[in-house]
């Protein structure tokens, strides 16, 4: 309980005790007297008081975890290995606000320590660093080989259009099988499969050659 709550908790036992011994003055009969004496006791032992500020700084917490992990799950830009370690990180920010609640001796700094937990919970914020990675090694690839493509000057116009082409659908394909892995080294595969197919991409100057043969 916080300060404030003890506090209230023990008014309210006085309030009671001080209730109870004006009935036991007031009373005229031994038994009275001792009705008196039962009820003021009971009175004041029923006195219950509950954390509620603590328990609703946690349940806010919680909350705020639930919604974190959920996003975090929804992310399928992030793998399974990405997803696994912003969990535990957000709930190893939940662990520590609840902790710092726990710790507080005051609404006020219960209400700080559920204010500062809940933003760093939510801060919780994972970035998909081996798809995007991977992404950016596929397009790399394209990039020198769009340059190697136009760099000969062996092939036609068309050609060279038809081998762009072909590299940028090995690429986006790439990519797509990147977006769909689930595991970081599913992703790995991707990529090294991805940038493979890309940098194998070999047109041939058929139309010079085969002028050249006439």
């Amino acid at each position: 309980m916080t300060d404030e709550e003890k506090a209230t908790a023990k008014q309210e036992a006085q309030d009671k005790a001080t209730a109870a011994k004006e009935a036991i003055d007031n009373a005229r009969t031994n038994n009275a007297v001792t009705q008196a004496k039962t009820d003021g006791t009971t009175e004041v032992n029923n006195v219950d008081p509950q954390p509620e500020a603590k328990n609703a700084a946690k349940k806010a917490v919680e909350d705020a975890l639930a919604e974190k992990i959920k996003a975090i799950e929804a992310n399928n830009d992030l793998t399974d290995e990405e997803k696994a370690t912003a969990k535990q990180d957000a709930q190893d920010k939940a662990t520590a606000a609840k902790e710092a609640i726990n710790n507080a001796r005051t609404n006020d700094a219960v209400t700080q320590a559920k204010t500062d937990g809940t933003t760093e919970v939510n801060n919780v914020d994972p970035q998909p660093e081996a798809k995007n990675a991977a992404k950016k090694a596929v397009e790399d690839a394209l990039a020198e080989k769009i340059k190697a493509i136009e760099a000969n000057n062996d092939l036609t116009d068309e050609e060279k259009a038809t081998a762009k082409q072909e590299a940028q659908d090995k690429a986006t394909a790439a990519k797509e099988a990147i977006n769909n892995a689930r595991t970081n080294d599913a992703v790995t595969q991707a990529k090294t499969d991805g940038t493979t197919e890309v940098t194998n991409v070999d047109p041939q100057p058929e139309a010079k050659n085969a002028a050249k043969k006439q």
